[in-house]
């Protein structure tokens, strides 16, 4: 078997119990960056030491390359249990996933200089990526009834990736997450002025739907 056969196998019986927004990772890695270097390979011919060389001189993020290595570890994972082979290369192949350079941190200056620039409903958005820490995939899944405005916290329920509505990235991302109330009166303002304020409508709609009854540039800085 080939690694493009093997491939092919897990993509129809193990790539779709993940989660979709996973599903679009690994077939993105796959078609850019191993099925090109590694697909005519027969299974016995991947070494551990070839694949820790060749993602050394991948021009890619470390973070990005122990994607692509853990992504052939489950290759491997996959096909041990399918008994296609009997061992798994990718097990010894080392890969650092520190990153290289320390990401840059908002001020809290800058943080309001850049809400103010922005009109709803990516104000509110934004706002409540920045207070919470919710996924962008389950912020723009949220749907009005997700919020408890009472008792201050969101329930994430689903996930939207490429316009494809489906499950949570991980269980325990449908906790409850606690929302301040300066985050879920800033809410309450955007659902006040918003035409989709029904129980089931996404509390942030599509550009073509961001049309609300009231100026934008009234809502206040939180």
């Amino acid at each position: 078997m080939t690694l493009k056969e093997l491939v092919e196998h897990y993509t129809q019986n193990e790539l779709p119990r993940l989660a979709y927004s996973t599903q679009a990772a690994y077939v993105s890695y796959l078609k850019s960056w191993i099925i090109p270097v590694w697909g005519k390979h027969q299974l016995s011919e991947v070494k551990a030491v070839q694949v820790e060389a060749w993602l050394a001189m991948v021009p890619l993020k470390n973070g990005s390359r122990a994607k692509i290595r853990n992504i052939m570890c489950s290759l491997f994972s996959h096909a041990c249990r399918w008994e296609f082979t009997d061992r798994n290369p990718i097990t010894h192949v080392r890969q650092a996933t520190q990153r290289a350079a320390q990401p840059v941190i908002l001020s809290n200056a800058e943080i309001t200089a850049l809400l103010a620039e922005l009109p709803e409903p990516a104000y509110t958005a934004v706002y409540v990526a920045l207070a919470t820490g919710l996924r962008v995939s389950e912020l723009l899944a949220l749907q009005w009834q997700d919020i408890d405005f009472s008792n201050h916290t969101l329930t994430p329920v689903r996930g939207i990736v490429d316009n494809h509505v489906g499950g949570l990235k991980t269980v325990a991302s449908g906790s409850a997450v606690p929302a301040s109330k300066e985050v879920t009166d800033t809410l309450a303002r955007w659902h006040a002025a918003t035409l989709y304020s029904k129980p089931t409508d996404w509390v942030f709609p599509s550009p073509m739907e961001w049309r609300g009854r009231r100026d934008s540039n009234s809502r206040p800085l939180p």
